[in-house]
């Protein structure tokens, strides 16, 4: 027993193997607890934002290349063409742009929303205008 009574005062007996560090390993055991606690949840954390990053940048990928698809082979003409592809909702817009040219020029724009989370972008271009509609 550890303890024992010296007159009216309790006596801590200690053997001599105890060093000044008896008493820290519970303490000790507890701080290596906490750090490995910390990591797991820092760990879990960087994993979630990972896959937000990972979502984000395949919809600006995806997006990237329909703005593309729809700037070199969408609908040409002067009435504005809407349209669902996938994930986007897309609009084209072709305008003259006036002025005194050999040929005409038009401003050609495409404008996609993604659906679910409402992210806008687009993507624009300055191309001859369509012939049947140039007048």
């Amino acid at each position: 027993m550890p303890w024992a009574a010296a007159s009216s005062r309790a006596v801590c007996v200690r053997s001599k193997d105890d060093g000044p560090e008896a008493g820290y390993a519970l303490v000790d055991a507890l701080v290596g607890m906490l750090i490995l606690a910390l990591a797991v949840i820092f760990s879990l954390d960087a994993g979630h934002e990972a896959r937000v990053v990972a979502d984000q940048a395949q919809e600006v990928s995806r997006a990237h290349t329909l703005l593309t698809q729809l700037l070199e082979s969408g609908p040409r003409s002067f009435n504005d063409a809407t349209g669902t592809s996938g994930a986007f909702d897309w609009t084209i817009e072709t305008r003259t742009t006036g002025g005194e040219r050999p040929i005409a020029v038009c401003h050609r724009q495409v404008k996609l929303t993604n659906v679910a989370t409402k992210r806008a972008y687009q993507a624009a271009t300055l191309e001859t205008c369509p012939v049947e509609d140039a007048g």
